[in-house]
């Protein structure tokens, strides 16, 4: 079935609204959301992030840069350091002085690890948002992947940690990229029991079912020729499958859940509370 995580979200998100009201007024969370480039998808991210933000009383310094050598040197400020709970590199980092690859890894160098609530520096004691959404809506299916067969299309900045995340979760995953050979592709659907789209493609896949109580999880979003938001995969078969996310309103929503926990979790962890 078509599947909405906007009821979750809406949970998750006045539990946090409710744990900030305990906050004190007068020290209230506040985070630094750097933006580059004019990357649609991203930029709509951002939009959906701010909204949120504003609505739970978080406070948000958004930057702006056009180059990393100018966004390196603001993540070594000693300002950076005591300003904010928290701060967010929104990628794909799209500078004029560095591809978006290396552009990403030395930006998480420069990060400092109790700040990074976008879980990219090594060793993050934050679980980046996208595995900590897909935490909590397997939680809410009830939906154990120990023993499964997953599936990820894409290994990239969400793909490889959700890749990573079920096979601590015990489940036996085949990551598929711009290289796989469709034919190895369409096999490993087939024999999948999670599907998760994480690729952003243009073209959404059109997937072959193994089973009813297989699950399809689609963080992919682009705007089709329709004009329409499309997920990686495409929903007409999703009433044969258990769970099938919507697109929009769908993973979209539990990254930004992922995010706002984070942001609790980086305000208390930096003032000692428990």
């Amino acid at each position: 079935m078509l599947y909405s995580c906007k009821p979750l979200f809406e949970r998750i998100k006045a539990q946090v609204a409710a744990e900030i009201d305990s906050f004190p007024i007068e020290d209230p969370p506040t985070v630094c959301i750097i933006t580059t480039g004019e990357d649609e998808p991203s930029q709509r991210y951002v939009r959906n992030k701010l909204r949120d933000l504003r609505e739970l009383g978080i406070l948000a310094d958004v930057r702006r840069f056009g180059t990393l050598k100018d966004l390196l040197y603001f993540l070594t400020e000693n300002e950076v350091k005591a300003d904010y709970d928290g701060i967010v590199v929104q990628r794909p980092i799209l500078v004029s002085d560095a591809p978006p690859k290396d552009a990403a890894a030395l930006a998480a160098d420069y990060m400092i690890p109790s700040q990074d609530i976008d879980g990219v520096v090594p060793g993050s004691s934050f679980m980046p948002p996208s595995v900590r959404g897909l935490d909590l809506l397997l939680q809410e299916w009830g939906y154990d992947p120990s023993g499964k067969t997953a599936v990820v299309i894409g290994r990239g900045d969400v793909g490889r940690p959700v890749a990573e995340y079920l096979l601590g979760r015990d489940a036996t995953v085949t990551v598929c990229h711009s290289r796989t050979p469709t034919e190895t592709m369409i096999k490993a659907m087939l024999e999948s029991d999670i599907l998760v789209g994480a690729a952003g493609l243009k073209n959404p896949i059109m997937q072959n079912v193994k089973c009813s109580e297989s699950v399809v999880i689609d963080y992919g979003i682009t705007k089709g020729e329709d004009g329409k938001l499309h997920g990686d995969f495409q929903s007409g078969l999703a009433q044969y499958y258990k769970y099938h996310t919507a697109v929009p309103g769908g993973m979209g929503l539990m990254v930004r859940a992922g995010l706002l926990l984070n942001i609790v979790d980086a305000y208390k962890r930096r003032r000692g509370m428990k």
